[in-house]
């Protein structure tokens, strides 16, 4: 028997309105900036919900500057994750949007947060022990789910128009999967740290 919970969104809607007036205050570009950037990056991926999960990722995003300080970004991703001495891994492949703020004037060094929403496809295959007939009994599910994601990290500005990334991502579900009898996908809960570069289209 599955059940499935959902949590207030009240949060994401104060977020987000706090986040319009910030956006409402950025200042215009600079004409003579990129503003499109693509990048690439690797993951290395924690499962925060208590199982010690852990595995590597990868993924890219466009980012678009919309002023000095403000840019929209899109990103997609797999990661896999996975406890050692267990048979279960874990699959999610976040695809998110949102927005991100930055300084208002260009440096080296330039610090992050980003604020987006997404959805998530979990999918989640092991070996359990059947609880009535005792027999190893394999395991193979996946579900999609809403979510909210931030991060915190910097840019570097490194050879030429390129610039690299480090930043930290927590990514969260709106909704929990859980079952009484056997095992299941339970939620998106993510903390992934990853490195990655950035190149301007144009």
């Amino acid at each position: 028997m599955r059940l499935r919970s959902c949590r207030n969104p009240l949060l994401l809607l104060t977020i987000t309105l706090s986040w319009s007036a910030v956006a409402a205050s950025a200042a215009p570009i600079d004409p003579g900036s990129p503003q499109l950037y693509l990048s690439v990056h690797g993951t290395r991926a924690i499962n925060g919900n208590g199982s010690r999960e852990a595995g590597w990722g990868a993924g890219g995003a466009l980012r678009y500057s919309v002023s000095t300080s403000l840019r929209v970004w899109a990103d997609v991703e797999r990661v896999r994750v996975a406890r050692e001495g267990s048979s279960f891994v874990t699959t999610v492949m976040p695809w998110t949007f949102g927005v991100e703020i930055g300084p208002r004037t260009r440096r080296r060094i330039e610090p992050l947060f980003r604020l987006g929403l997404g959805m998530y496809w979990l999918g989640r295959r092991g070996e359990y022990v059947d609880f009535f007939t005792q027999t190893p009994t394999q395991y193979s599910d996946s579900g999609i789910f809403s979510g909210l994601n931030f991060s915190g990290g910097g840019y570097a500005r490194v050879a030429g128009p390129a610039v690299l990334e480090l930043s930290v991502t927590f990514h969260q579900s709106f909704s929990s999967e859980r079952a009484i009898d056997a095992p299941s996908l339970g939620e998106v809960q993510l903390m992934n740290i990853r490195m990655g570069l950035g190149y301007p289209l144009r």
